[in-house]
């Protein structure tokens, strides 16, 4: 099975790389937006980082360029399942994987909410075939998630 494991940088990689041992029984690939990884592995497939902070025309800019990667990323690699950890550089490639090729999509909820969802998983959660949660809190607001504990 080939498997595309989608994060942003800081903490969603680091949540993401915790299912690294799916790699002794799957054929596994990064998506990443930070450069903090050895970016001639070929395990990793790159996107930009969606910048919030910058002007809207930037903004538009940056969410253009990782839809269209997301959507040749998705046509070249053909994975049987996306996982995620979010944030939102991820969202492009869990929604193409659904709509266009009516893939899997997992998304895993980081540990860091407690209280409330991210507007990432919010979004993921109307369509993914799995909803994780890390946190029994969280529950409340994704009623159709399954508790997985933390991963770390």
């Amino acid at each position: 099975m080939k498997i595309i494991l989608a994060a942003s940088g800081g903490g969603h990689l680091e949540q993401i790389k915790q299912l690294d041992s799916l790699k002794e029984e799957h054929t596994v690939r990064y998506l990443v937006t930070k450069n903090k990884v050895n970016r001639s592995a070929k395990e990793y497939l790159f996107v930009p980082e969606f910048r919030n902070n910058r002007s809207f025309a930037i903004k538009a800019f940056d969410l253009f360029r990782i839809f269209a990667m997301s959507f040749f990323l998705i046509l070249k690699e053909r994975p049987d399942v996306v996982i995620s950890t979010g944030a939102a550089a991820t969202y492009p490639i869990c929604w193409f994987q659904k709509k266009l090729r009516h893939k899997k999509v997992i998304y895993i909820e980081s540990f860091a909410r407690k209280a409330g969802g991210s507007k990432t998983g919010l979004m993921v959660y109307k369509f993914a075939d799995s909803f994780v949660v890390q946190r029994k809190e969280l529950l409340s607001v994704y009623p159709k998630a399954v508790y997985g504990g933390m991963i770390y």
